[in-house]
């Protein structure tokens, strides 16, 4: 969520700090969006490994440009990908 909180992950911080000893005795905003983002991430990359991983014959890869007009640039883990397929040649 660029530029916003993750309601859900600031408010189950929020609440665990409250319940729990957290180690800094304090919550601290944005903290919970920003690991919440990050478990997203991991969660999609490892997607992406397991189905390029399982591929036997063919992979198609694509993905969402979304509504902007702006030119919009791959993922990280799409150029990578791309560049060693590249050298693999």
């Amino acid at each position: 969520m660029k530029g916003q909180h993750n309601l859900e992950a600031e408010t189950i911080s929020q609440l665990m700090t409250l319940i729990e000893d957290h180690p800094y005795g304090w919550y601290q905003p944005g903290k919970a969006t920003l690991d919440a983002r990050e478990e997203f991430i991991r969660e999609r990359l490892r997607l992406l490994f397991v189905g390029i991983t399982r591929a036997r014959r063919w992979l198609l890869i694509s993905w969402n440009i979304g509504k902007s007009t702006k030119k919009s640039v791959p993922a990280e883990a799409f150029t990578a990908l791309l560049n060693y397929l590249e050298r693999q040649q």
